[in-house]
């Protein structure tokens, strides 16, 4: 059975490490938007990307 490669968008390098995060992505007066998902990072060109799974919202 076969696998798949994760390929970096910007250089086309398979050498991309993945990872799962939190980023706050914007504030809301008190509150803080966060955001879950998925960050990759090129280990050769070093461009970054960020996939948002959810967002939710607490008390800053």
């Amino acid at each position: 059975m076969g696998g798949f490669k994760i390929i970096c968008s910007q250089c086309g390098s398979d050498k991309v490490i993945e990872k799962s995060g939190k980023n706050k992505i914007d504030r809301l007066g008190k509150r803080v938007k966060y955001a879950e998902g998925i960050e990759r990072q090129c280990l050769d060109c070093d461009n970054e990307s960020f996939v948002i799974h959810r967002t939710w919202c607490e008390k800053g």
